[in-house]
């Protein structure tokens, strides 16, 4: 089993300075005007990273995860808005400047349930994984789902409620369950 650290993250970065951290050095802030709120969790193993280039802005009920070797990287000036889950098993990038509404879910990866139904749970979970890189100025609506190996383009805009499974062009607003090309701008 790993061991596994949770950081309940505050206001200001300096909290977590004094927290008891299992794997400290696989967390990295290049800047120290981070937002955070009380109830933003970080979940890291310790084959895992997460960084932090820069201001970034949490809301409540947060959970930022990077597990089994997964790395998380977060640009400056992101705002991350409520009930929000990334979860990183491969490799996660955030672009500057970018906006996440509430209730959004990235995940890099999916359950392999055909290693699973064969050889059942006792033997661990099985994932396909594959990399997510979110471009910056790019805004997801609220209750949008980003799913494993998608790369939304510069300044995109994703509709609320979305689904994302393919790749977005830039400058371009996606919409529906999948998303589709609405209209470029």
């Amino acid at each position: 089993m790993k061991f596994k650290t949770i950081i309940k993250a505050s206001y200001s970065i300096i909290f977590l300075s004094f927290q008891k951290v299992l794997h400290w050095e696989h967390i990295k802030f290049t800047a120290f005007k981070n937002l955070l709120s009380v109830s933003t969790k970080i979940l890291i193993d310790k084959s895992s990273s997460v960084k932090f280039a820069g201001k970034i802005c949490t809301e409540s009920n947060v959970e930022l995860k990077a597990l089994n070797g997964g790395k998380l990287f977060i640009a400056e000036n992101v705002f991350i808005n409520s009930n929000s889950i990334v979860v990183a098993l491969d490799n996660i990038h955030i672009g500057s400047n970018t906006l996440i509404g509430p209730g959004v879910l990235i995940f890099d990866h999916d359950h392999d349930f055909e290693k699973d139904k064969n050889s059942g749970t006792k033997n661990g979970r099985h994932f396909v994984t594959k990399p997510i890189r979110i471009e910056s100025d790019v805004w997801i609506g609220g209750n949008s789902v980003i799913l494993k190996g998608v790369t939304i383009g510069k300044g995109a805009v994703i509709a609320a409620g979305s689904i994302v499974l393919k790749d977005v062009e830039p400058y371009c607003l996606y919409a529906g369950n999948p998303a589709k090309k609405i209209r470029s701008y």
